[in-house]
């Protein structure tokens, strides 16, 4: 079963055949946890580089999702997910998005579906602690997040939702797990930079731009917010406002 979604279904037309073959991994995964890690996952990782946009959307979706069905399985017993990743899985893992970004592959319509999945990765990555607090990639992360938030009105409407959502998620399981100092509190230049950006983006003349990030104060972790609550609120309150440049941004508002 596990070969079948490997081989067939990953690189599937359909996208949405794509995305149950890769929670349907997540769910095999974890009845054969060894097979997964040892001979699924280098398969996977290979898979990402593919010419095919298909199957490297698919792939990076599958990794997300046995990476962190292994890390459940790991939680269960107070390990940490490397014990059933080796250093170059974790690495593969690690080296997706520098790979896509200096191949240009966020670019075009193509880039919209690679964007989608790997803000799926960063969240489940994020969600399975993995072990990247203090690297490069992170930035990397937060780079692509923030990005796609900015250019959202670039994105074809029909995924335009799902992308925000994505986004969105990302976001907040990201600070959640890699922006935390000392429990409950933040970074304090991380703090600082994040506000400060996301509440000029409020004023963005483009509707979407607003969009996607009032619903990213939003889902901002509490210790992030920690001091910085009124100004967010006065931020997002101002954003519900209407003014005569501004009367047609009804989606703006409901999301602010």
């Amino acid at each position: 079963m596990i070969d079948h979604l490997v081989t067939m279904k990953i690189s599937h037309w359909d996208g949405v055949i794509r995305e149950l073959a890769a929670r349907a991994l997540h769910n095999l995964a974890q009845q054969a946890p060894e097979f997964s890690a040892t001979q699924v996952f280098p398969r996977l990782l290979s898979m990402t580089l593919s010419p095919d946009l298909h199957m490297r959307h698919g792939s990076i979706l599958a990794c997300a999702e046995v990476a962190y069905a292994l890390y459940k399985l790991a939680a269960q017993e107070n390990r940490p997910v490397t014990d059933h990743l080796d250093e170059q899985a974790v690495q593969g893992l690690k080296q997706i998005h520098q790979q896509l970004y200096d191949r240009q592959l966020y670019r075009g319509l193509g880039g919209q579906l690679m964007r989608q999945a790997v803000c799926v990765l960063i969240e489940k990555l994020s969600l399975s602690k993995m072990p990247f607090r203090g690297d490069t990639v992170i930035d990397g992360w937060q780079w692509l997040i923030n990005d796609t938030l900015r250019h959202l009105h670039l994105i074809s409407s029909h995924s335009r939702q799902q992308m925000k959502d994505a986004a969105v998620s990302a976001l907040a399981a990201l600070c959640s797990e890699y922006y935390m100092k000392e429990p409950g509190e933040a970074d304090p230049a991380i703090q600082e930079e994040l506000i400060t950006q996301y509440l000029a983006e409020l004023r963005n003349p483009e509707e979407m731009t607003r969009c996607g990030f009032s619903l990213a104060l939003g889902a901002l972790p509490g210790f992030l917010l920690k001091g910085r609550l009124q100004q967010v609120l006065t931020g997002l309150r101002a954003v519900t406002h209407t003014s005569p440049e501004d009367v047609s941004f009804a989606e703006s508002r409901r999301d602010g």
